[in-house]
């Protein structure tokens, strides 16, 4: 797909800049955007027709989760598959794990705050390409667990993931800076980090900064920032802050 205008080259990865222009219960008249080479996307007041979800994926399976006092689910943060296992992350930082029939199985690893155990859960992803690794983030703690659900390493970072996914057996992390005081406003940034095998940071990419006027903003519910089609690889991040625009940068 080509996006006239709008393609940059950094560090080896095409960038693509898209402005979504959202407000509070309609579209916004784009006039009084300056005039630049950025994709700028009205997104409508409504819609002509529904989307069913069997249209854009296949196949569903509607799995009711066994309720236990033990594995009590607030809502849910993120789901992954490994073995036929589900792996599913709560928003009370919890990691549970069921079966394909909804079945209770147990917890991964422990809460606390000590050695090998993990107080909240930041970031969680699962390498179903290569030997099934389950990668943990918590605070600045990054912690490896084996299909077997065993804690194999746990190492401390100088930094905060809030998003981690393997792709082709590689680890990559994503780390956001918000509000940090520069000479014209606050700024908020995205990094990006290619991890190696035993957990230490082999590259870092700084692949966005938006300058604000205040210190104000957001983190999204839910994150999928990196993304495989085909064969290309996707970074899709959004800056969450108070403005008519939603600002999104999409790397390729």
């Amino acid at each position: 797909m080509t996006y006239p205008n709008c393609t940059f080259t950094t560090n080896g990865l095409s960038l693509l800049v898209l402005i979504i222009m959202l407000t509070m219960g309609g579209c916004t008249d784009s006039s009084h955007i300056e005039e630049s080479d950025m994709l700028i996307v009205e997104v409508p007041e409504g819609h002509d027709e529904n989307i069913a979800l069997e249209e854009l994926a296949e196949p569903i399976a509607l799995i009711q989760l066994e309720t236990r006092e033990e594995a009590f689910i607030t809502s849910i943060k993120d789901i992954h598959f490994q073995n036929e296992m589900l792996i599913v992350s709560t928003q009370n930082n919890q990691v549970l794990i069921f079966d394909m029939d909804g079945e209770y199985f147990g917890k991964l690893g422990k809460k606390g705050e000590g050695p090998s155990e993990y107080n909240f859960v930041s970031a969680l992803s699962v390498d179903n390409d290569e030997d099934g690794k389950i990668y943990l983030s918590s605070g600045r703690k990054l912690m490896a667990y084996s299909a077997e659900y065993e804690l194999l390493e746990e190492v401390k970072l100088d930094m905060h993931f809030d998003y981690l996914r393997v792709l082709d057996g590689q680890l990559y992390g994503f780390t956001q800076e918000y509000g940090v005081p520069v000479p014209n406003g606050y700024a908020n940034r995205t990094k990006f980090h290619t991890i190696s095998q035993d957990m230490k940071i082999e590259e870092t990419l700084e692949i966005r900064e938006v300058v604000n006027d205040t210190d104000v903003m957001a983190t999204p519910g839910f994150k999928y920032y990196l993304s495989l089609v085909d064969a290309d690889r996707y970074v899709y991040t959004p800056n969450l802050t108070p403005e008519k625009i939603l600002r999104i940068l999409c790397f390729k």
